[in-house]
């Protein structure tokens, strides 16, 4: 009787052969056998046949051979991931043309990847990433895709990143919160990696786990997935094909677009007050995350903003009140006078329309020149005459108070760079820990307003420039760009005392406003709130600040 099968293993004298059935024998081997060779024996030819319950046993362990065999040479089925696999802490999703992903362990190591589109499936036989650090990966995934003339190295193009957490949905609680912070920050010091090699430019997000699995039901990666459900909230029209086939650049930019596109539009309502651009647009801002626009409305209430709609109504208001008053001309001229001899600045906003409104008095016309007005002195010795100013022009000098407290000077922007890493800079991403970086996500990433604490006008709070109403803020010692909430809490953890530099006197560094023993410093380039004990601790809370326009 003769029996075929295929030879899965060799030893020294004996060749083990698995038939169709998956029974298992040992045969005598020959020069001429190798592994995956399909043979023919008798009976004669095998050296040990097992009895019926311990074939059963090596049968089993044989079609494991098998499996493992053919894993190798078709290359479909990884029995390590089966068996012994570790556990996937993550998935980082690539966008690079090809998308992959790629999944980490609990140390930011690769484990596996994953093709995302036909073009990766050729990508990611050919490279191998195993047990490689996902910063590590992802550059070496940069220089295989240059190498095709995908990327262009004088444009530095963008690659898009999204991270998401392998969780159980709605997981929460301390063991929760300990994986969520240290997936935080190995995603934090991947960005920080790839700017530092400078060969591309790097958009990270995160995912949850039901955007994940509801972007790769539509055959898309989570990061694409996440910007065309936001660009589909603005823009109707934007397809979820177009987002799988425009490049990075392109999806960036119209993102881009929807968030500015959004700030204009809702600039027009105060452009009848020119005097503060910057907290003109403070007011719309409702483009950063959809999720938050409901959010972002009331948190706009103490900042200078309402003082800046306040401006605009007084502009407005004296024009109908002095209308119906023409017999008492002279009375809104001399009103001012004494109430707003202390407010030069003030002077320039009422006059244009007292100058409209009194024809009879050309001679007033250059009166905006004199803010001295040291000629006008001795009129108040017609204050009877204010009693018969029309009763609301009374009422702006109450509201106008308080406004030379903003506008004396003009709003101060500054950038930070950090003392021991010139050309890093404090850079804020709305919602994450901020970071020191050569560049940020957007050009004004790095610049902040400086204004008055909110809980302390002595000392100092951060305001994005580019996201007013946003600050950085103290959040469980890291520190993060939230949008003002109302509560003392947050005034307090976004308030910090400047202090002379710690490591050099002539620069500066940060006290935390209500933590006095902390300071503002960076660790692995995230910034971090945190006691200051050794020299290195030292530099790294100290900063050099810049002032731009």
């Amino acid at each position: 009787m003769k029996y075929k099968g295929i030879v899965i293993k060799l030893t020294k004298h004996k060749a083990i052969v698995t038939n169709d059935e998956f029974e298992c024998f040992y045969i005598k081997r020959s020069p001429t056998i190798y592994v995956g060779k399909h043979v023919e024996f008798t009976k004669s030819d095998i050296i040990t046949k097992r009895s019926i319950q311990k074939r059963l046993v090596y049968s089993a362990a044989c079609i494991l051979v098998v499996i493992t065999c053919y894993s190798f040479f078709a290359g479909r089925i990884n029995v390590m991931k089966m068996f012994s696999e570790p556990k996937v802490f993550a998935y980082v999703d690539v966008d690079i043309n090809p998308s992959l992903e790629m999944e980490i362990d609990d140390k930011g190591k690769v484990l596996r990847l994953v093709p995302l589109n036909e073009g990766a499936k050729a990508f990611t036989e050919k490279i191998r990433l195993d047990k490689v650090e996902v910063s590590t990966a992802i550059n070496t995934i940069v220089d295989e895709v240059k190498e095709t003339d995908n990327i262009d190295e004088a444009s530095k193009e963008y690659i898009l990143i999204s991270g998401t957490l392998n969780t159980k949905r709605n997981e929460e609680g301390n063991e929760y919160k300990e994986k969520k912070d240290k997936f935080d920050s190995i995603m934090n010091s991947l960005k920080d990696s790839i700017l530092q090699k400078g060969k591309v430019n790097v958009y990270i997000i995160q995912t949850n786990t039901s955007e994940r699995e509801d972007a790769h039901n539509e055959g898309i990666s989570s990061g694409r997935y996440k910007l065309y459900n936001e660009l589909k909230k603005h823009r109707s029209d934007f397809s979820l094909d177009e987002a799988k086939n425009i490049s990075v650049n392109e999806l960036l930019q119209a993102f881009s677009d929807k968030n500015n596109q959004g700030s204009f539009d809702s600039k027009t309502e105060p452009t009848p007050s020119p005097l503060k651009v910057e907290d003109v647009t403070a007011t719309p801002f409702a483009t950063l995350k959809v999720e938050e626009a409901a959010d972002i409305t009331p948190t706009q209430t103490p900042t200078p903003i309402p003082t800046q709609t306040q401006i605009s109504t007084q502009i407005q208001t004296p024009t109908p009140t002095q209308t119906p008053t023409p017999t008492q001309t002279p009375t809104p001229t001399q009103t001012p006078t004494p109430t707003q001899t202390p407010t030069p600045t003030q002077v320039i906003t009422p006059t244009p329309p007292q100058i409209t409104i009194q024809p009879p008095w050309p001679t007033q016309v250059p009166w905006p020149t004199q803010v001295p007005w040291p000629t006008q002195i001795p009129w108040p010795t017609q204050m009877p005459w204010a009693t018969q100013t029309p009763k609301p022009y009374t009422e702006i000098v109450p509201t106008i108070n308080p406004t030379p407290a903003t506008n004396k000077t003009d709003p101060v922007y500054m950038k930070f760079e950090a003392y021991n890493h010139p050309g890093l800079f404090i850079q804020h991403k709305i919602h994450y820990e901020a970071y020191i970086s050569a560049n940020g996500i957007l050009p004004d990433d790095s610049t902040f307003k400086i204004v008055p604490g909110l809980a302390d006008s002595n000392c100092i709070s951060f305001e994005s420039k580019n996201f007013p109403g946003f600050y950085l803020k103290n959040e469980n010692f890291r520190i993060v760009l939230k949008p003002y909430d109302g509560s003392k809490d947050f005034n307090e953890n976004v308030t910090f005392r400047k202090v002379p530099g710690l490591a050099d006197g002539n620069l500066i560094s940060f006290q935390a406003y209500n933590y006095p023993e902390r300071y503002i410093k960076h660790n692995n380039f995230i910034l971090q709130i945190e006691e200051v004990v050794s020299d290195n601790d030292k530099k790294d809370a100290t900063f050099k600040g810049i002032e731009v326009e």
